[in-house]
């Protein structure tokens, strides 16, 4: 779009970023990322916490991803936007850019992306209005000329400024200015890594999670505006929303339910096809007067199905009906392929386990909760995902060990399945499966989805005081295996004695 070199940086989408992500941005060439600088604050061993509008308006840090430096209780920042939140960045640690790294849970593999921190409260206050430069005062005096702060300003899109006119042509000029005048030195992402590179030992853990633009959602590790969880109105707690993958149903959770089950068989097909697709006829069939294959088709209209705006509005208007519809033109378009499955070789597709509550046995909150603080009774949590396979799923089990209270995963022995002389013993559960109807809201005119995953759940129970690892372990028919990537979460001290470590379907 701007002429060559080709930037070598990646926005997500809602600047939504998992370290998950860093193994497939390494292998196309993407060598740094923008991240919500939130999510390097959150995950400091001293974060500040404060609950609600005047802070953190989702849910709440696990002490599982609070294992960046402590940076000091004088160097965080709290702005209050008119989003309902009120972000907190460390300075200038959230306003530096770093390493982030992935380790490869089979092999011990690293691989590693420079993260590029957006500021999330001068960001929103730059999309919607002028603002004061003052606000960098805190920063400045506490920046490092060997390491120096860069502020970027992010926004959501056209959303901002109405359209931008006023923003690009009026603002940006008038702070530019301003912002030169007091030593500010203004510079793109690609140059100002270009004139201070982070150090290759400079790594960081970033907390999963997004901006704090989006409704309801405000930076939730779980991303929620993306994946409400499933729940159900309890009438004996005055029909307050519980979350509960066992009974509980979710509009945003079937539209990924029927992305899964696509994204396997179209998988499968590729691989007994064992068509290697081409590009340009999945980004545009047809065009070079080529005419694309089955695969290539499936994908395209797989892929043009993943907007973040069909989850992020649920079955609103026809938000439900447009994912559903590309999912079936994609199932319809693979479908000869797999007429014949018995050289199916690709494993079931497994959605990223899902965990409630985030903080087990601790203090949780968000939108979930009604915007109330709730402390659950005992230190049980949920497990669950959504699974499919084309030839039939076998068993679907979660597996777990228990590391004790002074074991954060900080070191690559807990983010590996052999473990290390620091990691318990992988315990297994057995998760339920639940064929659940997907919600009327996804069906357009009675084409309801052709192909949906199915629930499969597990409850932790017992755990108390402990850093644990978990991990989902599916395999099909046919013996394929598929294991999830190993995720963490500390429970917190057992506050009812009387429980002991047991495991429950």
């Amino acid at each position: 779009m701007w002429g060559d070199p080709t930037s070598h940086g990646y926005f997500p989408a809602e600047t939504c970023f998992s370290e998950r992500m860093i193994p497939i941005l390494n292998k196309v060439d993407i060598a740094w990322t923008v991240i919500a600088n939130n999510h390097l604050a959150r995950a400091c061993s001293d974060f500040p916490l404060v609950i609600g509008s005047g802070g953190e308006n989702c849910d709440l840090p696990n002490r599982a991803d609070q294992i960046n430096p402590a940076q000091g209780v004088g160097n965080y920042q709290r702005l209050t936007i008119d989003r309902g939140c009120s972000p907190t960045s460390a300075m200038p640690f959230s306003f530096q850019t770093h390493y982030a790294r992935h380790v490869d849970p089979n092999t011990g593999t690293e691989s590693k992306i420079i993260v590029v921190p957006s500021d999330q409260a001068l960001g929103w206050k730059d999309s919607y209005s002028t603002w004061d430069l003052g606000l960098l005062n805190g920063l400045n005096a506490r920046n490092n000329p060997n390491k120096p702060s860069l502020v970027l300003l992010a926004h959501d899109g056209d959303n901002a400024w109405s359209g931008g006119y006023s923003y690009y042509m009026e603002w940006v000029p008038n702070f530019a200015s301003q912002a030169s005048g007091r030593g500010y030195e203004l510079t793109t992402i690609e140059q100002f890594l270009a004139d201070f590179p982070p150090d290759s030992s400079d790594i960081v853990h970033v907390e999963d999670g997004g901006w704090v633009y989006s409704d309801g959602d405000m930076g939730s590790p779980i991303y929620i505006n993306w994946h409400w969880p499933p729940s159900h109105k309890d009438a004996s707690t005055n029909n307050i929303n519980v979350v509960d993958p066992s009974v509980g149903v979710s509009d945003k959770a079937d539209v990924w339910r029927v992305i899964i089950a696509t994204e396997n068989r179209v998988k499968t097909g590729q691989q007994i096809a064992n068509i290697t697709p081409r590009i340009d006829q999945v980004r545009d069939p047809g065009s070079f007067s080529t005419t694309p294959n089955n695969v290539e088709l499936a994908w395209h209209y797989y892929l043009g199905g993943l907007d973040s705006g069909f989850v992020y509005y649920g079955v609103h208007d026809d938000e439900g009906w447009r994912p559903v519809i590309a999912q079936n033109n994609a199932q319809r378009e693979i479908g000869s392929v797999l007429s014949d499955l018995s050289q199916d070789h690709t494993p079931p597709t497994v959605f990223i386990p899902q965990r409630h509550p985030w903080n087990p046995g601790a203090k949780n909150y968000g939108v979930q909760y009604g915007y109330i603080q709730t402390t659950p009774p005992n230190t049980d949590f949920w497990i669950w995902t959504y699974a499919y396979d084309a030839s039939g799923i076998r068993d679907v089990n979660l597996k777990y060990r228990s590391n004790g209270a002074n074991n954060p995963p900080t070191q690559d022995q807990f983010k590996t399945y052999v473990g290390g002389t620091n990691t318990g013993t992988w315990q297994t559960i057995s998760m339920t499966k639940r064929v659940v109807a997907p919600v009327a809201g996804l069906s357009a005119y009675g084409n309801g989805p052709q192909f949906i995953a199915d629930y499969y759940y597990a409850k932790v129970t017992g755990l108390s005081d402990t850093f644990a690892d978990y991990y989902v372990t599916a395999s099909d028919t046919k013996g394929n295996i598929f294991n999830s990537p190993i995720q963490h979460v500390y429970v917190a001290p057992n506050t009812n004695p009387t429980l002991t470590p047991t495991l429950t379907r």
